[in-house]
């Protein structure tokens, strides 16, 4: 709690609600996609993922949930070579 006894005056509007940006969404449907926006964090050297990436992937959980179309399909994984290793992030020239 403020114990000063002046105030402060705030000159202006509030943007409207339709000026406020929303956040982009993390999953998304784009055409016969689902688009993940965020890397799917692995723990170093290993094939576990990590538990900050669990939301990211129950939201892509949800996406496959309302749209079963997309139930029972392969996943495809992009990679990405860093100094001899390979990551999934982003597809090799040959896959693009």
């Amino acid at each position: 709690m403020f114990s000063g006894k002046s105030t402060l005056s705030v000159i202006g509007t509030p943007p409207s609600a339709a000026s406020v940006e929303q956040p982009q969404a993390r999953v998304e449907l784009r055409d016969d996609q689902i688009v993940i926006h965020e890397k799917i964090q692995f723990d170093f050297d290993k094939a576990t993922i990590k538990e900050a990436s669990c939301g990211l992937l129950n939201e892509v959980a949800d996406v496959i949930r309302k749209h079963p179309r997309f139930d029972g399909l392969p996943l495809k994984a992009m990679r990405a070579r860093r100094a001899g290793r390979t990551n999934l992030s982003s597809p090799k020239p040959s896959e693009r």
